[in-house]
């Protein structure tokens, strides 16, 4: 999961973006509205392969994917890719999220 920052002039303007692991693609080049982040190591025991990656502001996210999708596009770790969030929850001015959200 990661949340991300979007700030204006005040605290009503502020908003955070939270993205689940599974609701993350990975991409090799760059697509609108993507964030850079570097592949940091890739697990791929267990039911869904689990990719650990550092932004461009050093913050943590973590990806699932099945299986089936990393074979598709496997990366490995020092590789520098783009993340296409899908499906993000958006809390905005006044709503309560404190980054401890977690399924």
């Amino acid at each position: 999961q990661a949340a991300f920052n979007a700030a204006g002039g005040g605290a009503e303007d502020s908003a955070r973006l939270l993205v689940r692991p599974h609701d993350f693609v990975i991409r090799r080049k760059y697509t609108e509205g993507s964030l850079a982040a570097k592949v940091l190591r890739v697990l791929t025991a267990g039911v869904v392969v689990k990719v650990e990656l550092v932004d461009e502001c050093n913050r943590a996210v973590q990806v699932h994917l099945s299986h089936e999708r990393y074979r598709e596009n496997q990366v490995i770790a020092g590789e520098q890719v783009f993340l296409e969030p899908h499906r993000p929850l958006v809390y905005a001015g006044g709503d309560r999220w404190h980054g401890d959200y977690v399924i």
